[in-house]
Parts: structure tokens; C-alpha cells; sequence
């Protein structure tokens, strides 16, 4: 009968721009195999008996894919995109048996990046002052703002304002921003005048 000798984990991850691999490793103890890579429900590839590779399913391999082996098989997903997030699958039948499945889920993140921050900025008593903090990154990232000088959260999105109150509200203030996968920070000065 079907025998697993790997499969992936039930989930996985990869970066953005990353390439990823995901492989199977079965035996069926016999030469008559099928078997189909599923992406998402969509059938990829396939093995056909007494074949050691995989076939393309034409319409539904695109260029990111690509897959090596046989029953040692690695489907390779170039330069991924978080669209290529979602389940993927091989399915085995050993002829005269029931179809087995083994699957994972992928989940492609963008480390957070900051691509926007408030320049350095002047000001004096009674001033209204905005900073500004545009980050990228998936899933969305967490804002904080810390005035440096007090070790003090200003806020928790990625706009702040306030009034400048004296000298102690001049200083450093950081736009630090994470998603689970990574962090960055920035900082941005005030200078009271």
C-alpha cells in the first residue's frame, strides 16, 4: 500500500520575492501510480503510471511553477507572490486503492518596510505638530510611536499630533512597526525653538 515517507508540514511560510519549496515523498510498493499536484483546488501537474515525472496540466502551470522528481517530488514556486498563498496538495492513488491526500498551507508575508516618515521638524511652544508613518508589509503592519528622550508611547497608528508643551517636547521620536514576521523602526527629530 501508500506509504509517506515526508510531507510537508501543515503549514508554511515564505517570503515575498523568495522562492519556495514543497516536497513529497511516497511509495506505492508498486509501479502503477497516479498522482496530482493541486494548488488551491486547481490540478497542477500530474503522474501517470509508469511514469517518473510529472506532466504540466496545461492553462493551470504558470511560469512561477515548476516541479522535479517523481515519487520524491518538489514543486518549486519562484519569486512568490502573496496570491500564491493558499493550500497545496499532492494526491496519491496506488492503483486498486483508495486516493490519499497530503497537504499544506501556504502563507506568503511581506516583511514590514517604512516608506514614508515626517522629515525633521522645527517648531515652537503652543505648535501643533503631525508626524506621519507609511509602512508596507503583509499582513498589515502595527504602528507605535515612542518619544526616545522619555521612553514614552506617543501612539499606536501610523498618525500622530500633538501640541508642543516646551523644551521636553523636543527630542526623538520613533515610528517602530512590525506584523509577526519582522519589525523596523525609524526615527524623526523635534526641535523646539
Amino acid at each position: 500500500g501508500l506509504k509517506w515517507i515526508s510531507k510537508p508540514s501543515n503549514q508554511k511560510f515564505g517570503n515575498v520575492g523568495s522562492t519556495v519549496h514543497i516536497t513529497w515523498h511516497y511509495d506505492c510498493n508498486q509501479k502503477f501510480v497516479v498522482s496530482t499536484l493541486i494548488y488551491d483546488n486547481r490540478q497542477i501537474a500530474q503522474r501517470l503510471p509508469a511514469t517518473h515525472k510529472y506532466i504540466p496540466i496545461k492553462n493551470n502551470m504558470d511560469a512561477h511553477f515548476s516541479v522535479i522528481g517523481g515519487s520524491n517530488v518538489t514543486m518549486i514556486i519562484f519569486d512568490v507572490e502573496k496570491e500564491k498563498s493558499g493550500s497545496y496538495c499532492c494526491e496519491v492513488i496506488c492503483i486498486g486503492e483508495p486516493s490519499e491526500k497530503a497537504c499544506t498551507m501556504l502563507f506568503i508575508y511581506a516583511l514590514p518596510r517604512i516608506n514614508y516618515l515626517t522629515s525633521h521638524l522645527y517648531g515652537t511652544q503652543g505648535d501643533s505638530i503631525t508626524l506621519r508613518c507609511n509602512a508596507s508589509g503583509h499582513p498589515a503592519p502595527n504602528y507605535t510611536w515612542i518619544h526616545k528622550d522619555t521612553n514614552r508611547t506617543m501612539a499606536n497608528f501610523s498618525v500622530t499630533s500633538f501640541n508642543i508643551t516646551g523644551k521636553e517636547s523636543g527630542g526623538e521620536y520613533c515610528c517602530h512597526v512590525s506584523n509577526g514576521f519582522g519589525e523596523v523602526n525609524n526615527c524623526t527629530s523635534l526641535k523646539v525653538i
